[in-house]
């Protein structure tokens, strides 16, 4: 399973809302499609736990796949899983880096799970070095490619092992990169 991440949320949101054809933004609402939602599926997810999904309550809780599963199957769809195979087109609204952006000699410490860490270095012209790693399978001193890097999706590397060897590696398949922060020079 990805992870949850707030922009996968976000389309969630607007697509019961879209389903439902009204914006969800009172106790009324809430009450409405808790009601709804039973009606079409036969389960239950309480007003609160929408107002909590919906940012209407700001109690800083987590959104249980359980609720993501039911909602994607008012929607249509199996579960969350298949919700997000189905959705899986959208803009990134997560921390990104684009090659674009970083200028040669800029430095970005990546993070992944379960404790993967690495600082890359930025080349131009969409190439980085590995300059330290660590509980990764790649040794520092690798070079690759990649043109966006985001908190919540897979990193794809392609590149070049230190001994002249190609490969292909992706950092945060299941999880996706968990943290980029860019660096003092």
């Amino acid at each position: 399973m990805r992870t949850i991440i707030p922009s996968d949320i976000e389309r969630l949101r607007e697509a019961v809302e879209t389903y439902v054809g009204r914006h969800l933004q009172s106790p009324t609402d809430f009450n409405w499609c808790s009601l709804r939602i039973a009606e079409q599926i036969g389960e239950r997810i309480s007003p609160t736990t929408l107002k909590r999904l919906w940012g209407y309550l700001n109690e800083g809780h987590a959104p249980r796949l359980s609720t993501l599963s039911s909602l994607a199957r008012f929607l249509g769809a199996c579960d969350w899983e298949d919700w997000l195979r189905k959705e899986d087109s959208g803009f990134i609204a997560e921390q990104t880096f684009t090659a674009a952006e970083l200028v040669a000699g800029d430095r970005l410490e990546l993070t992944w799970q379960p404790d993967r860490w690495c600082v890359i270095e930025y080349r131009g012209c969409e190439n980085f070095v590995v300059r330290d790693i660590r509980h990764a399978k790649l040794p520092a001193g690798v070079t690759f490619q990649a043109s966006v890097l985001a908190v919540g999706h897979s990193l794809y590397m392609s590149g070049r092992m230190p001994d002249g060897t190609d490969f292909t590696y992706v950092a945060g398949r299941s999880h996706g990169l968990s943290g980029i922060k860019r660096l003092e020079k």
